[in-house]
């Protein structure tokens, strides 16, 4: 009996002509669920850019601050690689540098960057291999803190570099 009756009530729903109702319906029934609210500028907006323009301030004098601490250094060359001559660019713990006249890699060897302080222990840095030109160019951000005296050398490792120096320096620069 329940089946008839739900028959009946689909059949029943689907013989009526479909009515559209007034818009009028639908923004009263919105009124009545959320009515609307004046809203004002928030003082989350204020807020918020008045912190982004402090951030941007903020950002702006330490680019500053660092742009008048980098120092221009220059690579001596060795007896390793007596041709060996460049520059190196440093600002807060980065370093840019580029190097010529350094002995051809022979395969299955790369350049590494060390690092070394007053301890004058050598502190592994990154790896890096010539351009086809010959030239060394590289970029790195120093592990340890740099300070007047520390050493940069450059020597040739094995792929991936090594923890200690396992070549002799080629070139060097004092900070």
């Amino acid at each position: 009996m329940v089946n008839e009756y739900r028959e009946a009530a689909t059949a029943l729903s689907l013989s009526l002509e479909p009515v559209v109702p007034p818009p009028s319906i639908k923004s009263r029934l919105l009124e009545a669920i959320a009515p609307p609210v004046p809203r004002s500028a928030p003082v989350f907006t204020r807020l918020f850019w008045a912190a982004a323009a402090v951030a941007l301030f903020g950002m702006i004098f330490v680019s500053l601050r660092h742009a008048t601490e980098m120092r221009e250094l220059s690579w001596n060359p060795t007896s390793a690689a007596p041709n060996a001559h460049g520059s190196m660019r440093c600002w807060g713990p980065s370093v840019v540098f580029t190097v010529s006249g350094l002995p051809q890699l022979p395969g299955g060897k790369v350049y590494q960057l060390w690092h070394i302080g007053s301890d004058k222990v050598p502190v592994e840095q990154a790896t890096f291999t010539p351009m086809p030109s010959g030239e060394l160019v590289g970029s790195e951000r120093i592990k340890h803190k740099i300070a007047a005296g520390d050493l940069f050398g450059i020597t040739m490792e094995p792929p991936g570099g090594s923890r200690q120096p396992t070549m002799p320096i080629y070139t060097f620069t004092k900070y």
